[in-house]
């Protein structure tokens, strides 16, 4: 298994917008995709900080997760001013 963490910046104002196109758009796309296993959201609502951490059967997947997701949806993030930084991906050793 392997894990893609990927953190990012937004406007704490759109927080709703943002965890509503998350939970609707993103969520239902990813479970559409071969090899899907989890998804985790997190915030830092004072610093306008997320972060993203999937899991996926295989490295392939894991990696290729951004590209798979559409371009309409990736256009929807941008579109809320959410700043996606370079996503890293992890063979998962430990899990609990």
């Amino acid at each position: 298994m392997y894990t893609r963490i990927t953190t990012g910046r937004y406007d704490s104002e759109k927080e709703q917008d943002v965890r509503r196109l998350v939970e609707n758009d993103v969520l239902n796309a990813a479970r559409k995709l071969a090899g899907f296993k989890s998804y985790n959201g997190a915030l830092d609502r004072t610093a306008g900080k997320l972060a993203a951490i999937t899991t996926w059967e295989t490295e392939e997947q894991a990696r290729t997760f951004r590209d798979k997701l559409g371009s309409d949806v990736m256009k929807q993030i941008q579109d809320l001013g959410v700043q996606l930084d370079e996503s890293q991906v992890y063979e998962t050793v430990v899990q609990a």
